[in-house]
């Protein structure tokens, strides 16, 4: 109970949503209770969640439909911008482009993509850069970055992990 009441400061710290209208099934309260599932569930301290979600998507909670499209051509998707080549791996598991569009399974796969990077790599900094890119080039720099919103994080919400 204590996590849920942390939990609804932590949105309480959060930007208003931008003027665009959210989906009517969208709902902020099922998001962040579903990040804290997704980082009970996988073993991710739910505010280094949060950081990635920050990087990826913002610290707005505004429209679960927000993509990114990278110069590769692929396309990133929802709030933890779950990138679609993971799709065919997914689709094994019943999850499909739209279904990654939900904010609470795509909280679920970015914790598991997350925490299956951490044990290949041995520790959050490459796991999280991992997350990002299999260069290292590129994914030092960003893991770099969300640890440092996850230190800021931690710091404003010390015993959230």
């Amino acid at each position: 109970m204590a996590k849920r009441i942390l939990l609804l400061m932590l949105l309480a710290w959060l930007p208003a949503a931008r003027a665009e209208a959210p989906p009517e099934h969208f709902d902020v309260r099922r998001t962040a209770n579903c990040a804290l599932d997704a980082s009970d569930r996988f073993g991710v301290p739910y505010l280094l969640l949060m950081a990635l979600k920050v990087k990826e998507s913002g610290v707005q909670f505004s429209n679960p439909y927000v993509t990114g499209r990278n110069s590769n051509g692929s396309v990133d998707i929802s709030y933890w911008q779950i990138n679609d080549f993971w799709l065919p791996k997914l689709a094994r598991y019943g999850i499909d482009r739209a279904r990654l569009y939900d904010p609470c399974v795509n909280a679920h796969v970015a914790a598991w993509l997350l925490s299956t990077e951490v044990r290949r790599r041995g520790s959050w900094e490459a796991g999280i850069g991992a997350y990002h890119s299999p260069n290292p080039a590129r994914a030092r720099p960003y893991a770099l970055h969300v640890l440092k919103i996850w230190a800021s994080l931690r710091q404003e919400y010390p015993g959230w992990g």
